[in-house]
């Protein structure tokens, strides 16, 4: 049985998992969204499944946006943080 304190559940699917599992997703204070690879970052952050349905829902620019709860109006910001979910993906890399 998992351990409450490091479940968590994705954003995408709803779907509860070991926090280790997933993928946690920040923005950070300059607004800049990244992949928190620590899962340690002091600010807003969501976690996804490594599942590719869920990858791809997530990079669907309006699901990055309610999340959120901004804009994402710099697309370089954006391709750097999609080149980046993709990279993981095709690594398999949780």
């Amino acid at each position: 049985m998992n351990n409450k304190k490091n479940t968590r559940m994705c954003m995408i699917c709803r779907e509860r998992m070991d926090k280790s599992k997933l993928t946690r997703i920040v923005s950070t204070l300059n607004n800049k969204i990244e992949i928190d690879a620590s899962q340690k970052q002091n600010t807003r952050g969501v976690y996804i499944c490594p599942k590719k349905e869920c990858i791809e829902k997530l990079l669907k620019r309006k699901n990055i946006e309610s999340m959120f709860k901004a804009s994402l109006n710099n697309p370089d910001v954006n391709q750097e943080f999609i080149n980046e979910i993709l990279e993981k993906l095709k690594k398999g890399v949780n």
